[in-house]
Parts: structure tokens; sequence; C-alpha cells
């Protein structure tokens, strides 16, 4: 499945998260509760991260799912994120094995505690991610979604919209760790 993904992410303080949840399941539907585990894969050749493309598998922990996405390069109309995502389901065998025959890497893997919530025609996010902390992530499924209308019913503070990647937070925080145990 291809489509082009319109998002935006919201840092938010730990005490926030109560007020936003009940907020979420007044306004929407709540939909699940999951861990996730993203893995990202770049091949030396190709450099997908150094033009701001994602190669992902990741595995949905409520029924052990997995899907293979491609994310090409962002771009940010006021705020938004727009990027192409290439999505496709994955059923029994090693991934992981295919892509290292095919010269792909991993770089990274994480974790994230993802609450879903469905607001008309966006779907909203409640993500923790250690040891980065909370967020909210709205992305909107129709083209007349206004993702400003939708953060400001929420009470989402525009000025902690989050333009990083979890990815890129991940590394950034590890950096910091490293940095400061040296």
């Amino acid at each position: 499945m291809s489509r082009l993904e319109r998002e935006r992410k919201y840092r938010l303080d730990e005490d926030e998260v109560p007020d936003l949840r009940r907020r979420l399941v007044a306004f929407g539907e709540w939909q699940s509760r999951e861990a996730e585990a993203d893995v990202f894969f770049d091949h030396p050749r190709i450099r997908l991260a150094e033009n701001d493309q994602r190669l992902r598998v990741r595995f949905h922990g409520e029924d052990g799912s997995r899907e293979l996405t491609f994310k090409g390069p962002r771009r940010f109309d006021r705020g938004d994120k727009l990027r192409l995502e290439v999505s496709a389901a994955l059923g029994g065998g090693n991934i992981d094995e295919i892509l290292g025959q095919l010269g792909f890497v991993r770089l990274q893997q994480f974790v994230k505690l993802r609450e879903t919530y469905r607001l008309g025609t966006a779907i909203v996010r409640l993500d923790h991610l250690e040891p980065v902390g909370w967020f909210c992530e709205i992305t909107a499924l129709a083209g007349d979604v206004s993702l400003d209308s939708l953060a400001a019913a929420l009470w989402l503070d525009p000025t902690q919209l989050e333009p990083h990647s979890y990815a890129e937070l991940i590394e950034e925080a590890a950096e910091h760790a490293s940095t400061i145990a040296s």
C-alpha cells in the first residue's frame, strides 16, 4: 500500500498524558494498545539515511504481524510532515536474513508502547519510548483533515511540535548518554 503520509508529532510531559488520554476517549474511539518494535535497515551503497529515506520492519505485539515499510524523504508544510510511505504485510520467514543477503545492515531498533485512537478521519497515537518519553502523533487519513484544528481541540501546545523522527530522537538520546558516560 502506498500513500502520502501527513502527520504531526508533539512532545508531551508525563503529567500531560492522563488529561490527553481522557480527551481522546471523550472525542474519539479507542482502537488498541500494544508494543511495537521497529527495526531500521540501510545499505552501504544505497545510503537511505543520507537521503532522508528509511527502510523499516515493524513487529506488532498484539497480533504478531509484521510489515515492511519504505519511507521517502520528508518535507514540511505549515508544521505538517509529509512523506511517501509504502508498506507491505509480511508472512512467515526470516526477513532479516533476506535483507542481509541483499547487503542491508541493521542500523537501529527500538520498542514503543502505543495507544491508538480514531477521531473522524484522523488517527491519534499516544506513544511512549524509553529513554525519550511521551509523544502524541496525529495522522490525517483524508486530505480535508485540519491537523491545526484537531491539535487545538486536544489542547496540544504548538511549541511542543516535534519535527524529528523517533529514530532520530533515539539516536540523539544514545549520543547524549555516551557523551555523559565519557
